[in-house]
């Protein structure tokens, strides 16, 4: 079809040109070349993530970077791009860094990283916290609700989903133990996970996470992701629902992860995790925006006109109408093929509170611009 579209546009062109002999002369026209005004951040980002990881890191809003699911979204905030940009760069890349090489990630990260300001909810119910593509792209949402004092939802919104779709990206390259898929066989269902609501119901199954009962697939990169980022509290609730059968199942897959990490990555993972519990920990104390990102901050609220008292209130009608009914947010069907990843967890409400924060959303096809004042 490409094919085509180029030999007609070609022969276009040629009569083009004949008609045109002996009347004028055609010069070539010079490329349209979009420029965009590159800030203090963008170089930072430049210097830190794309020279040496060679990671393009989108956190302005791109309607085909940041809307590949179908869902009405918002734009992450020019201050939470910042938050997540220093802290990925501290903790998940950091971690890697320091146990692996340097050059480890350097080959296998992600070539992008894309930012939305709201979660995804999905039709069914669930929440998608960020999905993988072919090994080249990983894509965050929620970004709003970014919180550097607690390293719990930094690991729970951020960290666990880039370990998680980095293991993807991992597992494309080199392949782990098949036997692992037959531990838990009979549990494995596409959508049967998101009805197993209670930690008993998939933890006896030898699950860490109702989502990792999805497919062996998920289920490896789940045991991965949770054993870097799990608390102590969040271990025993998992443990205890398991009862014997399924944490024997558990401990298998575990050590199966571990050795294919050690044989096939040369990562202990004992270390790994201690030192991205570390590097989380650490980022409460950093001071994630530098001054000079004050200002350009600044300029961005300063584009915001304040709100009429009519718009206001329209404001609060319409964030009130997405808290008692989140699934307003989707707009289309979006089905997965593929090398196409994404991470969801079961839809608990107050996730979507974070809805309601800033930017557009599209409800009952009309547009509303929900702006914080």
């Amino acid at each position: 079809m490409n094919k085509f579209i180029f030999s007609a546009l070609a022969g276009a062109l040629s009569l083009l040109a004949i008609s045109s002999c002996g009347k004028e002369k055609l010069e070539p026209r010079a490329p349209r070349v979009t420029s965009q005004y590159e800030s203090s951040f963008d170089r930072w980002l430049k210097d830190n993530l794309l020279i040496p990881y060679n990671i393009d890191y989108k956190y302005r809003f791109e309607s085909n970077e940041s809307t590949s699911t179908g869902n009405n979204v918002v734009p992450a905030s020019l201050r939470n791009g910042i938050n997540i940009a220093r802290t990925l760069k501290h903790t998940w890349l950091g971690s890697f860094d320091e146990l692996a090489g340097e050059h480890f990630m350097r080959l296998y990260s992600p070539r992008i990283i894309t930012l939305t300001g709201t979660p995804t909810v999905n039709d069914d119910g669930t929440v998608t916290l960020g999905q993988a593509e072919g090994g080249l792209k990983i894509s965050l949402t929620n970004a709003e609700a970014f919180d550097a004092s607690s390293v719990d939802k930094l690991n729970e919104l951020f960290l666990h989903t880039m370990y998680h779709e980095f293991m993807h990206i991992l597992h494309q390259n080199r392949i782990w133990d098949q036997n692992y898929s037959l531990l838990s066989a009979s549990g494995y269902t596409e959508t049967g996970w998101q009805n197993r609501h209670k930690t008993e119901e998939y933890a006896s199954l030898g699950f860490v996470t109702a989502y990792s009962a999805r497919n062996p697939e998920e289920d490896i990169t789940e045991v991965t992701a949770c054993y870097i980022t799990f608390n102590d509290a969040q271990w025993k609730e998992v443990r205890d629902a398991a009862g014997t059968e399924g944490n024997v199942i558990i401990d298998r897959k575990i050590q199966i992860m571990k050795d294919y990490m050690l044989k096939e990555w040369k990562i202990d993972m004992d270390a790994l995790k201690a030192t991205a519990t570390k590097r989380a920990s650490e980022i409460a104390k950093m001071k994630l925006i530098e001054p000079e990102w004050e200002e350009l901050i600044n300029d961005q609220l300063r584009a915001f006109t304040p709100l009429s008292p009519k718009k206001a209130q329209q404001r609060e009608l319409i964030i009130n109408a997405l808290l008692r009914n989140p699934k307003q947010l989707h707009g289309s069907d979006h089905k997965t093929g593929g090398h196409l990843c994404q991470f969801a967890t079961q839809f608990r409400s107050e996730i979507a509170e974070a809805a309601g924060r800033s930017g557009s959303l599209q409800i009952e096809g009309g547009e509303h611009h929900v702006l914080n004042n």
